[in-house]
């Protein structure tokens, strides 16, 4: 079924967006917490500012890849990480904590309209085996959202929190390098 090497660029790209979109998901109020000193009531604001985020990027990034195709959008989950984890390490406060979460949830709400055009996309392409093809591609995303916490966490444990957020940061560059550009020079023609 992956002898297509776009397919496997997308698995790889769904595996990388999911675990390095989840390395902070269960760790930010700690984290929030810890390096902020931030109170349950700030980080709760926190939470609800990035809801705003989510209900204008999500739309706005489905208006894009409409218009100008999925491809040009990939790279804002990884490019998002790498922004956000450097804020938080270099930003420790309040305001850092705030600016880093919400460029964290712009580009989880920028990535998942083109990730759904991909994996459309793609299962269109793949004749009798879409579902297989579909359910492989989410598949990657789901292994990428489970291991990004324990990966984190791990890091942070062992190596500390520098480590894990450099780690991150160092995931979302190499997923726009090496996995994002390639995927759009194969990107079909619209």
């Amino acid at each position: 079924m992956f002898h297509d090497p776009r397919l496997r660029l997308l698995c790889v790209l769904g595996l990388l967006a999911g675990a390095t979109a989840h390395m902070t998901h269960g760790l930010f109020p700690v984290m929030a917490a810890e390096i902020a000193d931030l109170s349950p009531g700030q980080i709760g604001a926190i939470y609800s500012a990035s809801v705003f985020v989510l209900l204008l990027v999500g739309p706005l990034a489905g208006l894009a890849a409409d218009r100008f195709g999925a491809a040009p959008l990939t790279g804002a989950r990884g490019i998002a990480n790498t922004l956000s984890s450097l804020l938080y390490l270099i930003f420790p406060t309040a305001a850092g904590m705030l600016t880093g979460r919400l460029v964290d949830e712009a580009g989880k709400a920028a990535f998942r309209p083109p990730w759904g055009s991909l994996l459309a996309q793609a299962a269109r392409g793949a004749g009798p085996r879409a579902g297989r093809v579909a359910a492989a591609l989410d598949t990657a995303l789901s292994v990428g959202e489970a291991a990004g916490p324990i990966i984190a966490t791990l890091l942070w444990d062992i190596w500390g929190l520098a480590a894990f957020l450099l780690v991150r940061a160092g995931l979302g560059i190499a997923t726009e390098l090496f996995v994002t550009r390639r995927l759009r020079r194969t990107a079909p023609a619209r």
